[in-house]
């Protein structure tokens, strides 16, 4: 969402072996060990541009440049988890701390197949004060999380697919 924040669109993120030009909207632009930079986006339009070829990523759907090659075509992200048992909206306990429990499923539509989960918990709704970030197996499709102290909590998992690219 920079270019909601900055004012102005598209707003270019430059990485060692690409450049995305981020419209208005929300993507996630990430850099592996290897200097892959990978664009998924999740709602809105963007682009990837690397080798003087660029392409031009829809909402889901995601692009990746290798160091030194130009971008992909875009291909579909993994869809969103379901949830199975969703975390409480209100949990009352006569204790001071209480536990939270949940969990969840691959989600409907097309997309690669999941290879691992991204899980967070946080105590504000812009997940910028993370209690957990996680990235967790396959067969561990859950959130939990013990001893909250009394407040508000938000939950959200992703799913991660096989060529690192992340879902909404």
């Amino acid at each position: 969402r920079l270019g909601a924040l900055s004012g102005r669109a598209p707003t270019r993120v430059e990485t060692k072996g690409a450049v995305a030009a981020l419209a208005t909207g929300e993507a996630k632009v990430s850099v592996d060990p290897v200097e892959t930079t990978r664009l998924a986006v999740y709602e809105g339009r963007s682009q990837l541009a690397a080798q003087q070829k660029s392409v031009g990523v829809a909402s889901g759907f995601g692009s990746k440049a290798e160091l030194g090659k130009p971008p992909t075509p875009p291909r579909p992200l993994p869809p969103a988890p379901r949830w199975v048992v969703r975390p409480p909206e209100i949990l009352v306990t006569p204790r001071e701390t209480a536990d939270l429990a949940a969990s969840f499923a691959p989600g409907e539509g097309k997309g690669p197949e999941v290879a691992t989960w991204h899980v967070q918990i946080a105590r504000d709704a812009a997940f910028v004060e993370l209690l957990a970030d996680e990235q967790a197996p396959l067969d561990a499709p859950r959130v939990e999380a013990r001893e909250l102290r009394p407040g508000t909590y938000f939950t959200r998992v992703s799913a991660v697919d096989a060529d690192l690219f992340e879902g909404p």
